[in-house]
C-alpha cells in the first residue's frame, strides 16, 4: 500500500514537472514569436526610413562639394570673388528649399555664409576670415556624410 501511494506521488510529481516544462517551452515559444515580430517591425521601419537617410545623406554631400570648391576659390583668391559669392547665395537658397529635416546647426551655419555673401563688396573685399570659418564649419559637418556616399558600403559590395 504504502509503495503505491509513492509511486502515485511519483507518478503526479513526474506529471506536474512535465506539464511545467511545457508551460516552459510554450513561454519560450511565445517569446520568441514576440521577438520575431519585433525584429520584422524593425526591418521595415529601417527599409522606410533608408531612403530618407539617403537623401539626408545626398543633402549633405551636395552642401560639402560646393563648400569645398568655395573655400578652395576664397584660398586661390584670397578674396570671395562676385561668382563664388553668387554660389554661395544660391548654396544657401538650394538647401532651403532641399532640406526637409530640422538641422539647426548647418541651417544656421548656411544662413550665416549666406549673409557674409550677401555683403556688398563695393571698394572693399569680403573679408575671407569670417566667411572661411563659416566654410569650415560647414564642410566638418557634412564631411561624414560625403564620405558615407563615396565609399561602398558591405551591402553595396554584396550587391555587386
Amino acid at each position: 500500500m504504502q509503495q503505491e501511494l509513492w509511486a502515485e506521488q511519483d507518478r503526479l510529481r513526474k506529471q506536474a514537472e512535465a506539464e511545467e516544462e511545457e508551460r516552459r517551452r510554450e513561454a519560450a515559444v511565445k517569446e520568441r514569436l514576440r521577438q520575431m515580430k519585433v525584429d520584422a517591425a524593425r526591418e521595415r521601419l529601417h527599409e522606410a526610413m533608408s531612403p530618407l537617410e539617403e537623401a539626408a545623406k545626398q543633402v549633405h554631400a551636395a552642401v560639402y562639394e560646393a563648400a569645398a570648391a568655395i573655400r578652395d576659390s576664397l584660398h586661390k583668391h584670397e578674396v570671395l570673388h562676385g561668382a563664388s559669392a553668387k554660389r554661395a547665395r544660391q548654396l544657401a537658397r538650394w538647401f532651403r528649399l532641399m532640406s526637409w529635416q530640422k538641422d539647426a546647426e548647418l541651417d544656421a551655419l548656411i544662413a550665416e555664409l549666406e549673409r557674409l555673401a550677401s555683403r556688398p563688396a563695393g571698394k572693399t573685399k569680403r573679408e575671407p576670415g569670417p566667411i572661411g570659418e563659416v566654410l569650415d564649419d560647414i564642410i566638418g559637418l557634412c564631411y561624414a556624410d560625403a564620405r558615407a556616399l563615396t565609399e561602398p558600403t558591405r551591402m553595396g559590395a554584396l550587391e555587386l
